[in-house]
């Protein structure tokens, strides 16, 4: 799959005619906000303002935030509650950096 959008940022004008178009279908709205926060720097908006167009989000604390690993996913409870099921059942518990030993030396 291919990225057709080539990186472009995607204006809160245009997320909002998203929301219209999903809440006219009866669609829920899914940020991935790989790049929520270089988007957020680029346009000088709060990441919140992206988030008030969508139902949930999700964004990665390595890409451009410096953690080694680790993510956030964002929705109502009943959302999360049942995505640590789907998470579970899927193998969410690796890691892309594999096994982290705590106080190890590299």
């Amino acid at each position: 799959m291919y990225n057709l959008n080539l990186g472009q940022i995607v204006t809160l004008e245009i997320m909002k005619e998203f929301q219209e178009v999903a809440k006219h279908y009866n669609l829920p709205v899914y940020l991935d906000g790989a790049g929520i926060f270089n988007a957020s720097i680029k346009l000088g908006v709060e990441p919140s303002e992206f988030c008030m167009y969508v139902d949930t989000a999700q964004f990665c604390l390595t890409k451009g935030l410096g953690c080694p690993f680790g993510s956030a996913l964002v929705g109502t409870k009943e959302f999360i509650k049942e995505a640590k099921i789907n998470c579970r059942r899927l193998g969410g518990g690796m890691k892309q950096a594999g096994i982290i030993l705590k106080g190890t030396r590299f």
